[in-house]
């Protein structure tokens, strides 16, 4: 989905991608094309801000994913639902409740399954508990704890991978990093949060590419850390902001801020750390189960 870049979400809500300030902000933009020859022509600048344009469109979204369903049998055939029966002996082996099909989902995703079932379970412990963060959500989702239980998770194996360093006409630099995750605005329970594996929630850094001022091709300059608001890449206290971020999208918390430049994403980020950030800070010093 933090003195330096911005979070806003680019899919009806949640895209998290650091924009244009030098190197603290999170942002939840789409990033310029992933090409790193990609032309400079396709980065416009406006007012200050990098506008991506002509990248290529993602793949939609589903708004719902749902698993209310205590049998294989009604899950829809194809991608990773039947994948998961199967894993239970047959594509007719009944699944046993839906954390149970997350929890098997997020196995079949190997090494990043376990980082997401990590740090799901330490979101779950902060809503279940009485605090700032999870009140501030009650004002909206009486329950966000089994919200945010009955999420799925879906990697975007193809997402944005680099930061780009763009010059604007007085010489001055902004990084665009790629996005973090995506959520639908308002989707409630049930629904999806997709994962950019080049993103922050993974990776603490990546290739920078710079776009001449004067037109041609990106060329690498560099790597960069990459971060979700103030927080390093691939740490607990940046995955957890992301999806905390997220969750906020989720049940309406914080409005929507895809497709903007005005910074509505840094501020959303900047609310949930506001009701959020101790709690955050409290469970990234717990060492993993």
């Amino acid at each position: 989905m933090f003195p330096g870049t911005k979070y806003r979400a680019a899919t009806a809500a949640g895209l998290l991608c650091l924009l244009l300030v030098p190197d603290v902000s999170y942002s939840q933009d789409r990033c310029p094309a992933t090409d790193p020859a990609a032309s400079a022509s396709a980065i416009n600048l406006k007012s200050g801000s990098a506008l991506c344009v002509l990248e290529e469109e993602p793949a939609p979204l589903p708004q719902r994913i749902l698993l209310a369903s205590e049998s294989c049998e009604s899950m829809p055939r194809g991608g990773w639902a039947s994948s998961i029966c199967v894993r239970s002996g047959t594509a007719d082996t009944p699944c046993k409740n839906d954390e149970e099909r997350i929890q098997m989902q997020l196995l079949a995703m190997g090494r990043r399954g376990e980082t997401i079932a990590r740090i799901r379970e330490q979101v779950l412990e902060i809503l279940q508990n009485r605090n700032a963060c999870t009140a501030w959500y009650q004002g909206v989702d009486a329950d966000p704890a089994a919200t945010f239980r009955s999420l799925v998770f879906v990697l975007d194996e193809k997402g944005p991978p680099y930061v780009y360093g763009i010059r604007d006409s007085r010489d001055e630099k902004y990084f665009k990093h790629p996005y973090v995750a995506s959520a639908m605005e308002n989707a409630g329970r049930n629904s999806a949060i997709q994962l950019n594996v080049n993103g922050a929630f993974f990776n603490r850094s990546s290739s920078v590419f710079e776009a001449p001022p004067d037109g041609g091709p990106a060329r690498p300059i560099g790597n960069r850390t990459l971060r979700v608001e103030s927080y390093p890449g691939d740490t607990p206290e940046a995955q957890l902001t992301a999806m905390l971020h997220e969750l906020g999208h989720i049940v309406g918390r914080i409005p929507e801020d895809s497709d903007s430049l005005d910074g509505q994403s840094a501020r959303n980020t900047a609310e949930v750390l506001r009701y959020c950030r101790p709690e955050i800070r409290a469970m990234a010093k717990k060492r993993p189960h």
